[in-house]
């Protein structure tokens, strides 16, 4: 043996893809819901708790309602779906009395398995080239509210513009669901707010 030669050694942790497939439909009249937007997200532990992760993973149901996501690596995931008669917060700086007193009906930003709510919901674990087919996942049209709001005592000139965002919270995580830019001090219309903390 050549003292001389230097020798590495490599080790190589080999992997197959795994996939998730199932059917969304809608719950009272089961009929398919195509077009929702589907999302990967991985599950991380971040402050003592699950934060959700997107992978860059994302399909549209088809006609049929039909998903699948491929190439996904060993882990543990949630399902994100979101579109269709969809509900997504939006704020408004032009509105009457009568929008105010308005309930819009939609799909809310929903997570499998779970519910509306984040953290409502457990990990699917893929490991070893697993192809899981979910089967039928529901999705339940829901109320989503408005709320008029006006800032009292904000040091800024009326005329000036400013921005206006919306945070959800949620595990020390805060995700912004809406922008606009008002003049300062106008009051507001926030549309499409489901259950949260925002």
């Amino acid at each position: 043996r050549d003292r001389r030669r230097k020798e590495n050694e490599v080790e190589l942790l080999l992997d197959r893809d795994n996939w998730i497939s199932g059917r969304v439909g809608d719950d009272e009249t089961r009929e398919p819901l195509a077009g929702l937007q589907v999302t990967a997200l991985r599950s991380k532990w971040y402050q003592g708790g699950r934060v959700k992760v997107p992978t860059g993973e994302r399909v549209s149901t088809d006609v049929g309602g039909r998903l699948r996501i491929d190439r996904l690596p060993s882990t543990e995931y949630y399902l994100e779906l979101n579109g269709g008669q969809r509900i997504e917060a939006a704020i408004t700086t032009h509105f009457t009395e009568e929008e105010t007193r308005q309930t819009d009906r939609g799909y809310p930003r929903t997570y499998w398995p779970g519910g509306p709510s984040p953290e409502a919901t457990a990990p699917l674990t893929l490991s070893g080239g697993e192809q899981l087919d979910l089967g039928d996942i529901v999705m339940t049209k829901r109320p989503a509210y408005r709320a008029r709001v006006s800032f009292a005592n904000v040091e800024c000139d009326p005329s000036e513009e400013v921005a206006v965002l919306l945070f959800q919270s949620g595990r020390g995580l805060y995700l912004i669901r809406a922008r606009a830019r008002a003049r300062c001090g106008a009051p507001l219309l926030v549309k499409g707010l489901v259950a949260g903390r925002y």
